[in-house]
């Protein structure tokens, strides 16, 4: 009678977690998917109607907006440049057949040190397009951009928001 009890307990609490699973599969994949191209838009023309339309930007807004993407997407185009030099470096420094662990080190330091920089222009970038908004436009604006964010998690370049 015991393992009767038992064995219906087990099967109970078996299909409580797949039900659990379930439903935390559908919300991470389903529902996020459907949503993510309201969050991130998928070219600059959409970004800038988007911000416009949910900030209430004025034009003149809109126009710094602009001016601050395009010199951040300058400033940020010649580290991803340098970014991609030093990784087929890197992979080149693996590939030969006497690996030299030294230089691998200071290609990933190379490597560490240009991500930084991009993090600190991102950072800059932000904080530029903070100083235009007013109190409302930034809750809302850091709001986007964080829905954003978690929904590239995966894939944080997709962000429009956030990069060219």
């Amino acid at each position: 009678m015991r393992s009767k009890w038992l064995l219906i307990f087990v099967i109970f609490l078996t299909i409580v977690n797949l039900t659990a699973l379930t439903t935390l599969c559908y919300h991470r994949w389903h529902v996020n998917s459907r949503n993510c191209d309201k969050a991130c838009p998928e070219d600059h023309l959409q970004a800038d109607r988007v911000l416009q339309q949910r900030l209430g930007l004025s034009a003149e807004q809109l126009q710094r907006m602009r001016q601050i993407r395009a010199d951040c997407n300058l400033q940020t185009a010649r580290i991803e440049e340098q970014l991609a030099d030093k990784r087929i470096l890197l992979s080149q420094a693996i590939m030969t057949a006497d690996t030299d662990s030294i230089k691998i080190k200071q290609i990933c330091c190379q490597i560490d040190s240009l991500q930084a920089q991009m993090q600190r222009r991102v950072v800059n970038h932000l904080l530029t397009q903070k100083n235009i908004l007013n109190l409302d436009q930034q809750h809302l604006f850091f709001a986007m951009v964080m829905k954003c964010c978690s929904m590239t998690m995966n894939n944080p370049t997709n962000c429009v928001m956030l990069k060219k």
